[in-house]
């Protein structure tokens, strides 16, 4: 049985995985004896995923009460293709919700699973240990380490939908300060571009395409050197000021 450590931050749109992998965590879920369906990532619990396809957003506003476990099997296959293994895991959730970690950790702690490719191929993990980081400390050990250790810092750590914020001083951080600020990610910047340019996406009444936008903008049938999208991050930048001028001495900080 192989060991192994897996360091994950499950986002709205994508997963970040150990080995700097980052892949489309948005899937397509059916039970295994449809045969409509002729191909999956993983079979897990007579269900069949196929992730990469569905290009929706988790409408979840929490991570802690979402169903992570396909997600996490698929990481672990990409990661790691030994047949037999002993997961270490660690997960990233938003700063608000670390209090409510054991939740997390109770689901998988102790517990095994087993699972199947496409060709087959039968894994089993054994989650060993598991433990839960505040979702803006990943991005804060990114910081080299000379800078963090000698300046005073707020961090922003903006994802899909929330801003999370760690505060240190000359390598400490300040616990006070911690903070996550929600509705203010990513995904309000998408909902604010579809409205945007909804005759280019040809939306009709009530639908609901945000999860074209990252495809759109990649394509250049948006174009972020329009106007509109200045102001469109201008009025998240205000929003994210807004929310940590609270902070005593702020203009002694450098943001990230």
């Amino acid at each position: 049985m192989e060991k192994k450590l897996f360091i994950f931050d499950l986002g709205n749109y994508n997963m970040k995985l150990t080995n700097t992998l980052c892949i489309r965590n948005d899937y397509l879920e059916f039970n295994s004896n449809d045969e409509n369906f002729q191909s999956y990532d993983i079979e897990f619990n007579g269900k069949r995923y196929k992730f990469g396809t569905d290009t929706k957003f988790f409408k979840d506003q929490d991570k802690i009460n979402r169903e992570q476990l396909p997600m996490i099997l698929y990481g672990i296959n990409k990661c790691c293709q030994a047949q037999d293994i002993e997961a270490y895991l660690f997960l990233g959730v938003p700063n608000d919700e670390f209090v409510l970690r054991h939740l997390l950790i109770d689901r998988l702690k102790g517990k095994s699973f087993s699972y199947k490719d496409f060709k087959d191929v039968r894994y089993n993990v054994v989650m060993k240990d598991v433990k839960v980081y505040r979702e803006g400390t990943g991005a804060w050990f990114t910081i080299d380490s000379r800078i963090r250790n000698s300046k005073n810092i707020i961090l922003l750590d903006i994802g899909g939908r929330t801003v999370n914020v760690i505060v240190s001083r000359k390598g400490i951080m300040e616990s006070n300060y911690i903070k996550t600020i929600r509705d203010c990610g990513m995904i309000q910047v998408y909902r604010d571009l579809n409205l945007q340019y909804s005759k280019q996406i040809s939306k009709r009444q009530g639908e609901d395409t945000i999860h074209l936008v990252p495809d759109l903008i990649e394509s250049g049938l948006i174009n972020l050197k329009d106007d509109c999208y200045a102001s469109i991050l201008r009025k998240i930048t205000d929003t994210i000021c807004s929310n940590i001028e609270y902070i005593p001495n702020f203009e002694i900080y450098d943001i990230y």
